[in-house]
């Protein structure tokens, strides 16, 4: 059980001086604030996390959703409290699961004000109608998460609250987390609406760390980024690929950074490239966020969309907008044993052609372990061989198995190019 050492007790609204009025986290706000533990180099009084709720003591979590909202589909309900619950279990070494079954470590109801019957403890807040508290949820080991059915869940609108968005902020009460004094963190009491892109602030990041520990792999590499104006002037190698894919038919792989993709064969970039994508692949976007090859199809994702090209002719009806289902802005892409994957964040989808739609998802460092999170790029080359890329490193695979290093250097391998 944590402890905090000179404890003083300092309420939201005088922190911050934002309203008490806002639709806002009906957990109480009363701050444990402990000026012996700050992390180092840290302002006294800066806003940061509160480990207030103690924390659970295994990894593997379950989590059983008891009602869903009629506002929202069954399966949006669903994906949204995985995602959720994702933003957390990337950053940690949680494993987060949905069950069937009741008794599960996390159960997340559905109620209204007038079928609320819980006994109260004194930092949740009874529901009070549309607006005002959206949600409360118990701290560790009591998984409760309530969230009040008078609002309006949406997903990925500005319109209503945003269910995903709401959940995350509770999701982290249910692991042992606090408010936030810091107004952009996720654990800030105070809901702002839809974000797009929307993920975990670096304050909520320390403080599920500070809980549960660093997951297995780095997560502090960042992306380089540069200027499309640049780009023409750089080696294939030197500059971080929103994406690449191998191409079978033309035997390369296809590094694709801003306006402009690269060829690399064994020999190295092949001449005329890097060119314009478009030059390439009619009709596909620039600064894409994730491309595989399968066969004689190319599917490109950026956003809400998906590009898919026969040969490399874009076809009819396409783009097409993604399913709900699916994670909003994708890392990379990759075909592995003839299935394609999706990778977002610390985890990968299976991916279906036929409907365009993902399935279930597992941890990349379950499968291949060693590899970050966030990833830039990743494919599959004409042996089986697997690459995963982010900043001037790659990892290399042999059936789910690291070959050589942790981490080798991408552009002193890659301007060379050598086999793949």
């Amino acid at each position: 059980m944590l402890a905090w050492k000179k404890t003083t007790e300092t309420s939201f609204e005088e922190q911050t001086g934002l309203t008490p009025n806002a639709k806002r986290c009906g957990v109480e706000d009363m701050m444990d604030i402990d000026m012996s533990d700050q992390l180092p180099g840290e302002t006294k009084g800066l806003g940061r996390f509160t480990p207030k709720g103690g924390r659970w003591t295994k990894n593997n979590l379950t989590y059983h959703i008891k009602s869903f909202t009629p506002d929202l589909s069954r399966l949006q309900t669903e994906d949204a409290i995985r995602r959720a619950f994702q933003l957390w279990d990337d950053v940690s070494p949680l494993l987060i699961t949905e069950s069937s079954n009741a008794t599960a470590d996390i159960v997340i109801d559905f109620v209204t004000r007038y079928e609320h019957n819980d006994a109260y403890p004194m930092e949740l807040k009874q529901f009070d109608g549309p607006g005002g508290y959206l949600a409360h949820a118990s701290y560790p080991p009591h998984g409760i998460v309530h969230f009040d059915e008078d609002e309006t869940y949406t997903v990925m609108t500005l319109d209503g609250v945003d269910l995903a968005i709401v959940a995350a902020h509770e999701f982290g009460h249910v692991l042992g987390l606090g408010h936030s004094s810091n107004s952009h963190a996720v654990m800030s009491p105070i809901y702002n609406g839809f974000v797009e892109d929307f993920n975990l602030h670096q304050d909520d990041i320390d403080g599920i760390q500070y809980l549960y520990g660093n997951p297995d792999v780095d997560l502090t590499l960042t992306k380089l980024e540069i200027g499309t104006s640049d780009i023409e002037k750089l080696p294939a190698c030197d500059s971080p690929w929103d994406a690449a894919t191998y191409y079978a038919p033309d035997d390369v792989v296809y590094a694709f950074k801003g306006h402009f993709v690269w060829a690399i064969n064994d020999q190295g970039v092949v001449e005329g490239y890097p060119t314009k994508t478009n030059n390439v692949f009619s009709g596909a976007p620039s600064n894409v966020h994730s491309v595989v090859s399968a066969g004689s199809r190319t599917y490109m994702f950026k956003g809400n969309n998906i590009w898919r090209f026969f040969g490399k002719q874009l076809e009819p009806g396409f783009p097409r907008p993604r399913k709900n289902s699916f994670p909003h802005s994708t890392d990379a892409a990759l075909i592995d044993d003839g299935k394609i994957y999706i990778l977002k964040g610390g985890r990968y989808y299976e991916f279906f052609e036929n409907d365009l739609n993902i399935g279930w998802s597992k941890k990349i460092r379950h499968h291949w372990r060693g590899v970050p999170a966030n990833i830039d790029a990743a494919l599959q080359g004409r042996n089986g061989t697997t690459y995963f890329f982010k900043n001037d490193n790659y990892w290399r695979f042999e059936d789910s198995k690291m070959v050589g290093a942790y981490r080798k250097s991408r552009s002193k391998d890659w301007i060379g190019c050598g086999s793949f």
